[in-house]
């Protein structure tokens, strides 16, 4: 089932644009980014907004990377269900395993295609 709301986390404005763009043509116009994990973190647990329906994660980001924000999405209970998606650079192994085994949807490398985005809501 394809979002309604998404938080996209990610430092790189060409990134998001690109990402925002991919997201609008699936249908997808609710999406609010953090460009850093405190500022994500901020928005998640303080700002008093509804949790997104999906939180989009890149993990090489500036005040806290993308692997402690999502461990801490992880462990708090107002977050730990949220479906976390990973969209970034790294092809490092160890980094998708460790996404994968704290529960993200997917593990995407940059940049997002819209056939694999929607493939993987269908």
């Amino acid at each position: 089932m394809m979002p309604r709301s998404v938080m996209l986390v990610e430092d790189n404005i060409d990134d998001a644009f690109l990402t925002k763009r991919t997201l609008r043509k699936a249908g997808i116009d609710a999406v609010r980014v953090a460009s850093d994990g405190q500022e994500a973190l901020d928005m998640l647990y303080t700002s008093g907004e509804a949790l997104p329906e999906l939180l989009i994660l890149d993990l090489r980001l500036p005040k806290i990377n993308g692997l402690k924000l999502f461990t801490e999405i992880r462990r708090n209970k107002k977050t730990m269900a949220l479906p976390v998606l990973i969209l970034t650079s790294s092809e490092d192994p160890k980094d998708r395993e460790t996404c994968l085994n704290l529960g993200a949807i997917a593990f995407l490398n940059k940049p997002m295609e819209l056939p694999s985005f929607q493939q993987l809501l269908a």
